[in-house]
């Protein structure tokens, strides 16, 4: 029995409660390769983000240099 008083149907392991319906969502242990490329693409993403802020960092830097008047 699941949350809200409303069973999940039939033959479905789990499922995530929207609007007062369920929609059909699986455990990590069914879908092994799925959970394993989303953390991928987790992972890409994070990185990527992580040097756009190292990439505008560097610049911002070369900038104040560049600017700052040579003693």
């Amino acid at each position: 029995m699941a949350t809200y008083g409303k069973p999940l149907p039939e033959g479905w392991t789990a499922g995530v409660m929207n609007h007062g319906d369920y929609y059909r969502w699986w455990p990590v242990s069914e879908q092994a390769r799925l959970y394993a490329v989303s953390l991928a693409g987790l992972i890409v993403s994070l990185c990527t983000l992580c040097g756009i802020v190292f990439w505008i960092w560097v610049q911002r830097r070369e900038l104040r240099r560049s600017s700052q008047p040579h003693r």
